[in-house]
């Protein structure tokens, strides 16, 4: 918002409408499906194949994803979000565009968010918004906290 991206009235809408997703539309609730092989395997064994749901969103600056994870001291799945940027939007930590090739161990690069990309900004709230219950909540609770000390609000 310092930088005039985003105003306060998207940020607004977008808690407007983050109240109205409801609870099945959240990636969270969706159905994981087990098909279980009517062959056994070695051993007594059965195969088994998880299907998953996964959003994505894709748009010229990158993709958003949200997945369902298994929770690593519980039983069940959460929802993580996922921020894909392609490499050929990323720049190097001086300005210059990123050189093509592999990354380098600890390598460090820049986006540059502006008016052009900011729908992807959205995109990411969006997502946040959908993946879960909790996470619905808590990037409502992110946006209010930004607009209570944004100037002029």
């Amino acid at each position: 918002m310092r930088l005039g991206i985003l105003s306060t009235n998207d940020l607004a809408h977008e808690i407007e409408a983050l109240k109205k997703i409801p609870a099945t539309e959240f990636e969270e609730n969706q159905a994981v499906q087990v098909e279980v092989s009517t062959n056994n395997a070695a051993d007594g064994f059965q195969s088994a194949v998880q299907r998953l749901p996964q959003f994505t969103k894709t748009t010229p600056h990158g993709w958003v994803q949200i997945q369902l994870k298994q929770k690593q001291r519980a039983v069940g799945y959460q929802a993580m979000v996922y921020v894909c940027l392609p490499l050929t939007e990323v720049l190097a930590m001086d300005g210059a565009p990123r050189r093509a090739g592999p990354a380098k161990s600890k390598e460090t690069v820049y986006y540059d968010f502006n008016h052009e990309n900011a729908a992807l900004l959205l995109d990411i709230i969006q997502a946040f918004g959908i993946a879960s219950p909790q996470h619905n909540e808590d990037i409502r609770q992110i946006l209010g906290k930004i607009l209570e000390v944004a100037p002029g609000t």
